[in-house]
C-alpha cells in the first residue's frame, strides 16, 4: 500500500535560507553608515580626487653667488629661470661684490628683491653700468638687472647701494 504524505499548506525553508542573508546586509549597511558622520577615518584611504592637487615640495635654497662684504648674507632662490637674490636684510648705504660660486656659471637672468624705502637705489656694475631706482614706499620690489650686464668673463659684480 502506498503511503499519502499530506501536502503542507506553507513550506518555511526559502524564508529560513534568506534571514541570515537579509540580517548580514543590515548589519554591514549599518556598519558603513556609522563612519559617516567621521571627517576622514583614520582606516580610510581616499582616493585622489581630479581637483585636488598636492603643493610641490620647497625649492631648496640656491648657493650660486658668493657675498663677499656682506654681514647678512645673501639668500638666494630660483624662480623659473630668474636667480632672484633677496636684499631685504640691507638698509641705508653699503657696497657688496658678489662672485660666482667655483663651478657655477653666471645666471641667465639675475633679479634683486629689495624693501621699499630701505635706500633710494642700487648700482649694479658688471661689463657696464646701471642704476634701478628703489621705490619709496609699498611692500618689496624686485629689480631685474638687464640682459648684457655681465658676460660669462666677468669676474664679479659690484651692488653700491644707497640714497
Amino acid at each position: 500500500m502506498e503511503s499519502i504524505v499530506p501536502a503542507r499548506k506553507h513550506c518555511h525553508a526559502p524564508l529560513r535560507r534568506a534571514l541570515p542573508v537579509a540580517s548580514l546586509s543590515a548589519m554591514l549597511f549599518l556598519a558603513a553608515c556609522s563612519h559617516l558622520g567621521r571627517a576622514s577615518p583614520s582606516h580610510w584611504h581616499m582616493p585622489h580626487m581630479p581637483w585636488q592637487h598636492r603643493q610641490a615640495p620647497a625649492e631648496p635654497p640656491a648657493q650660486e653667488l658668493v657675498l663677499e662684504g656682506g654681514e647678512q648674507g645673501l639668500p638666494q632662490a630660483w624662480v623659473r629661470n630668474t636667480l632672484q637674490a633677496d636684499l631685504g636684510a640691507y638698509a641705508g648705504e653699503g657696497t657688496l661684490t658678489l662672485r660666482r660660486a667655483p663651478g657655477h656659471d653666471w645666471p641667465i637672468r639675475l633679479a634683486f628683491q629689495v624693501r621699499a624705502g630701505s635706500f633710494g637705489h642700487l648700482e649694479v656694475q658688471g661689463d657696464q653700468r646701471i642704476v634701478l631706482a628703489v621705490p619709496a614706499d609699498g611692500g618689496s620690489a624686485l629689480l631685474q638687472v638687464p640682459p648684457r650686464l655681465y658676460s660669462s668673463s666677468t669676474p664679479s659684480l659690484t651692488l653700491k647701494y644707497g640714497p
